[in-house]
């Protein structure tokens, strides 16, 4: 009898911080002024501050369609909490691991969600392996990365342009209060 009614208090309170949540997010939805839709984007890739500039990685994923993601086994959560989920890569050789969907002929991250070249997030970003934290996109730090460009070029994407870091948003995007 006991075990049963803690079951029910536990069940019961998980459905009030399942309330609590959703009203908590739409609060912050209407407060950012964001559609549903784009409010995952925004969270899930960490921009959760008021930008002045445009991200170019928002609208392309490239990257995460071209090239193998392989990383050491001690960055999946199995070695480190908060690392990269382990049910989403794959055993690649002795003690590297590859992100499920990157190691075939046409590669797509498993983590790489949206249209590629219109609007993408990665469903793990704060999780992400060092391989993916590596590759800088072309002139977010001033200099030029053509493994960015090439990617981009095979999703007849063109190339980062040197002036897409400092110049405002499009009006079309989602905009922080």
């Amino acid at each position: 009898m006991f075990f049963v009614k803690n079951q029910a208090t536990e069940r019961e309170t998980g459905e009030k911080s399942l309330r609590a949540a959703r009203f908590s997010l739409a609060l912050f939805h209407k407060r950012l002024h964001i559609h549903p839709p784009d409010i995952f984007s925004f969270i899930l890739c960490g921009v959760c501050c008021v930008m002045d500039t445009y991200n170019p990685c928002v609208s392309c994923g490239a990257c995460c369609a071209y090239y193998r993601v392989s990383f050491y086994w001690t960055e999946s959560d199995l070695a480190a909490p908060g690392g990269v989920p382990h049910a989403l890569a794959d055993h690649l050789h002795t003690h590297f691991l590859v992100m499920k969907g990157t190691d075939r002929p046409t590669p797509r991250c498993i983590s790489l969600k949206g249209v590629i070249g219109s609007q993408v997030y990665c469903e793990i970003y704060q999780r992400r392996s060092s391989g993916c934290r590596n590759l800088r996109p072309s002139w977010e730090n001033g200099e030029l990365n053509k493994r960015c460009d090439k990617a981009r070029a095979k999703w007849g994407l063109p190339p980062v342009d040197r002036d897409a870091w400092i110049s405002p948003h499009p009006d079309d995007f989602p905009k922080a209060a």
